[in-house]
């Protein structure tokens, strides 16, 4: 009795061997898909170094509550303080924790913790000071 299944000898078979061996098929090739994107998402960011830059507050903005679809399901989001953050000519968006958003506001220059993807050069905020 085999465990394991060769997506192709049932492909090779015909009949509904060839059904379940293109399902098969599916399937491994959407796990492949996916380790390799994970694999490339831990290349990029794994190990790189976080450093501190200087970073200027564009606007305190505010996402209100509201409902998306996650899953199987509506889920209730509750409402997040949002900054927006100029950070070498980009403008990146993060969410702080209330007492760090309760302590800036517009146009002031902060601490940034940044980490840079060394495949595309991808910014990514880490935290905002005080640290």
């Amino acid at each position: 009795m085999k465990i394991l299944v060769n997506p192709f000898d049932l492909i090779g078979r015909g009949g509904s061997d060839m059904a379940a061996g293109v399902l098969f098929l599916v399937v491994y090739s959407v796990l492949v898909l996916l380790v390799l994107l994970s694999a490339r998402r831990i290349l990029g960011f794994g190990a790189r170094e976080k450093r501190k830059v200087i970073g200027r507050v564009v606007r305190r903005y505010s996402l209100p509550e509201h409902r998306e679809w996650q899953g199987k399901a509506y889920v209730k989001i509750p409402e997040k303080q949002m900054l927006e953050i100029d950070v070498a000519g980009q403008h990146l968006h993060y969410a702080p924790v209330q007492w760090k958003y309760d302590r800036v506001k517009d146009g002031d220059a902060i601490d940034v913790l940044i980490q840079t993807d060394r495949l595309d050069q991808e910014v990514r905020i880490c935290d905002v000071g005080p640290f």
